[in-house]
């Protein structure tokens, strides 16, 4: 691929994306990422120069991504050596299978360009879309949702995947990711799962340990939500995000900024977005609890379980210093308000009926929206320049306990085929991949 050509990736629906499967195994992680390398080596060298152009739109000159993309696999290398030397083999394997960057052989710091592109768009001018997650968690019963937005023109730069563990303590995951990442969303065979949202501080810089290297960490090593976050809070990163960690019985979501990590949980006292119970031990949504004290604190789940909202703006109380809207045009605030809203209806309507704990398909349903409305589905505005184009591209449902996550390309109004929330089922033609992790 050539990056110093204009882009020209054409706009697809991302409902009509049909996703490559990839299976990745490996005895080591060289030999693992060699295997990914080989398996997609052309679409590897599209999502490197893609990235390069979009960093360019971003008035990123070349020489600066390089240094950015070296910087963060050097913080990597520094973190968890293993990734690194698994990437080193996606590139490798790649540049085997033909692959090229600006006629040249793919590098690793090329593939870097994908790995710590959230890093890389620190650096940039161009707003960052924006995405919405909800998770329900109770013992026995948790499950999360979500949205990815992304660039339009990136709609088929993503894959499913299934991977196999390479050595101790390695565990099997599938899930989806971008061509040339590790990891992304997933569920792993322990019952844990990942989900992630961009947000933005002031002194977010490039340089630090990819946030989709946290990502594929948790998938490949976290036996429970609590090493889950020992994982997250052991890496140096300098871009901010929330990472939403589920288990079978619990949810907890990770805001990260370069000032560290707080910790989101449903507050046993159910309260809701605006500080109000919404009832004594009643399933209702909320925003999380809030951290308290040093060392990543958090509050305890309802027993009876609750739910937790992120979009894209920082939550937690000790995040709050050099805080910042992704965009001036953000409408994460009103997002979150909109399931907010949804989700108590919910919550009561389920509680007055004596109704079961909801299912993810439950609370996908809640998050379709029309023109109206604040925009949780979101489709490309053809009339817009590269780099502000935004649509729904993948929606994802994790239940660890049955151990699987489902994933449809589009969004959650194609995968129901209505705008309106609350529809009983997915439509007949929509098209969903489940995957089981055991």
């Amino acid at each position: 691929m050539d990056a110093s050509q204009p882009f020209t990736e054409p706009l697809t629906p991302p409902a009509d994306v049909d996703p490559a499967t990839l299976t990745i195994t490996g005895e080591a992680p060289r030999e693992r990422g060699y295997a990914r390398g080989q398996a997609a080596a052309a679409d590897v060298a599209r999502a490197a120069a893609g990235y390069s152009a979009l960093f360019t739109a971003g008035q990123i000159p070349p020489q600066s991504q390089r240094d950015a993309a070296e910087a963060s696999l050097t913080a990597l290398e520094a973190w968890d050596p293993r990734q690194v030397e698994e990437l080193r083999g996606v590139a490798a394997g790649a540049a085997a299978a033909g692959a090229t960057f600006d006629g040249q052989p793919l590098q690793l710091w090329h593939v870097g360009l994908v790995a710590a592109r959230t890093e890389i768009l620190t650096l940039a001018v161009e707003p960052t879309p924006e995405c919405s997650t909800i998770a329900y968690a109770a013992p026995g019963r948790t499950v999360g949702v979500q949205t990815w937005d992304w660039h339009a023109e990136f709609a088929g730069y993503w894959h499913y995947q299934q991977v196999s563990p390479c050595g101790e303590p390695g565990l099997s995951h599938a899930g989806f990711a971008e061509y040339g990442m590790l990891g992304k969303i997933g569920l792993n065979s322990a019952g844990v799962g990942v989900m992630l949202n961009i947000l933005k501080n002031r002194d977010d810089a490039a340089g630090g340990v990819p946030v989709h290297a946290l990502l594929a960490g948790v998938l490949d090593r976290a036996r429970s939500v609590e090493e889950a976050l020992d994982i997250i809070d052991s890496a140096h990163t300098t871009s901010s995000s929330v990472i939403t960690v589920v288990g079978c019985d619990d949810a907890v979501m990770v805001e990260i900024s370069p000032h560290g990590t707080s910790r989101l949980r449903h507050d046993s006292e159910v309260v809701a977005l605006d500080g109000e119970p919404i009832g004594p031990r009643t399933p209702a949504p909320n925003s999380g609890g809030f951290p308290h004290g040093s060392g990543g604190g958090d509050r305890g789940i309802a027993a009876s379980g609750g739910f937790l909202i992120h979009t894209n703006h920082f939550i937690a109380p000790d995040q709050q210093d050099g805080a910042l809207p992704l965009s001036a045009t953000s409408r994460s605030e009103e997002r979150i308000s909109l399931l907010d809203e949804r989700l108590r209806g919910f919550a009561v309507t389920s509680s007055a009926a004596g109704g079961p704990h909801p299912g993810a398909d439950d609370l996908l349903a809640l998050m379709c929206t029309g023109d109206g409305d604040a925009p949780v589905c979101t489709s490309a505005d053809a009339h817009a320049p590269f780099g502000r184009r935004t649509a729904t591209l993948v929606t994802v449902a994790i239940d660890p306990n049955a151990g699987t996550i489902r994933m449809s390309p589009g969004s959650p109004r194609e995968l129901f085929g209505t705008d309106a929330p609350g529809a009983s089922g997915p439509a007949q033609t929509a098209r969903r991949e489940t995957f089981e992790v055991r």
